[in-house]
């Protein structure tokens, strides 16, 4: 029996609406969320018995990173039915803050930039509101999206994003 990695990838889009990557995708992102949990529980705990003055010196050296701002992301994949609402959601972080976010969606091998400014269908792309929600969400919103920031270092990605969007109950 010949069976292709691509011919499988087929039938698991046809069947799913989305692609392995994004199911794999979405394993390594609960994966890296139980060790970054562990972590945070960690220094957490470490900071609370050094007292102020190690939260001080901790927060100094984070304050000279000189760093692009972190991008990060919740899921990696979401589904919105026709007509219906979704945001999908981005955290922006860093030291020095980012002064701008952009949303963009991939349209073959190329992106288009969206902003709230495009039509009524969109809100947030800010640093204050990096998330994205899609009003009366159209066909044309299914797709793979980005968000991006910038500040004084450069500019970060989040790993894609995939829309799925289903008509009917």
């Amino acid at each position: 029996m010949d069976v292709s990695y691509s011919k499988i990838e087929e039938q698991y889009l046809e069947r799913n609406g989305y692609g392995i990557e994004c199911m794999l995708g979405n394993e390594l992102y609960f994966e890296h969320q139980k060790i970054t949990t562990e972590i945070v529980k960690q220094f957490g705990d470490s900071t609370a018995s050094y007292g102020k003055r190690k939260k001080r010196e901790i927060r100094g050296a984070v304050e000279d990173s000189h760093d692009v701002p972190n991008v990060a992301i919740q899921r990696t994949f979401y589904t919105v039915h026709l007509n219906g609402k979704i945001t999908l959601e981005c955290q922006v972080t860093g030291i020095p803050p980012a002064f701008a976010v952009q949303w963009q969606k991939e349209l073959g091998d190329t992106t288009m930039d969206l902003t709230s400014d495009n039509t009524n269908n969109y809100n947030g792309s800010t640093p204050d509101t990096p998330s994205l929600t899609i009003f009366n969400a159209e066909q044309s919103d299914h797709g793979v999206y980005i968000c991006t920031a910038r500040n004084n270092y450069g500019i970060a990605a989040s790993p894609r994003i995939y829309l799925k969007l289903t008509v009917g109950k």
